[in-house]
């Protein structure tokens, strides 16, 4: 009995932290009143409840989404040849430039590949 009441609490917890980071992304992202975001924050993460609650189930990371609008641009102007460019024009260095295309290129693989399991 012990280990269900555990999962319960976690679960419990995992739809609280849900809620709070609904609540402050919508609050953030609209012109809506705080209690309303929260509203709104609830009612998704309900439906969201509903719809798997009690299933196992796989959250992908959204590859595409992951990657910032600045290293998009970064990933752009990239032509193999001038990571110290780069590097001066953004301020950063020459090893977290080569990581940002790096993570970009994979992001774009990623995105063209699809999944395998769900084509």
């Amino acid at each position: 009995m012990k280990r269900d009441s555990h999962l319960a609490h976690k679960s419990s917890e995992l739809l609280r932290e849900m809620v709070d980071l609904l609540t402050q992304s919508v609050a953030e992202n609209s012109q809506l009143a705080p209690e309303v975001a929260r509203l709104v924050a609830q009612e998704a993460t309900d439906q969201v409840a509903i719809r798997w609650g009690g299933s196992h189930f796989y959250l992908p990371k959204d590859h595409y989404r992951i990657v910032t609008e600045q290293h998009r641009a970064i990933y752009d102007k990239f032509d193999g040849h001038n990571t110290a460019e780069l590097a001066r024009e953004t301020g950063l260095t020459e090893r977290a430039i080569q990581r940002i295309v790096k993570r970009v290129r994979e992001s774009d693989r990623a995105m063209r590949q699809g999944d395998l399991f769900n084509a």
